[in-house]
């Protein structure tokens, strides 16, 4: 466990005023890639197109997700990572 890495959530309630946290964009995105590490392949950006349906990345900050990466201090996450933000910067530029 990574104590450092339980970051990035903001508190919010529901209908019945119960509160709950609910993970920023690119917290969740930087989790879901470091539950799925061994499905990724170090520069593999393809996955990022064929695989998974990644929506709204025209509101992602890259710069929020790098940082998210780096308290993990993995590699392979921190590369990952860092192609996903090229792949989401070449699709808001098409």
């Amino acid at each position: 466990m990574i104590p450092e890495a339980f970051r990035g959530f903001e508190a919010c309630k529901d209908e019945a005023g119960l509160l709950f946290l609910m993970a920023q964009p690119e917290k969740a995105i930087v989790d879901f890639i470091y539950l799925n590490l061994e499905k990724f392949k170090k520069e593999d950006r393809e996955i990022f197109e064929g695989s998974y349906r990644f929506q709204n990345t025209k509101l992602l900050k890259t710069k929020k997700v790098s940082e998210f990466a780096k308290v993990f201090n993995n590699r392979k996450l921190t590369s990952i990572c860092k192609s996903f933000c090229e792949f989401i910067k070449e699709e808001r530029s098409a």
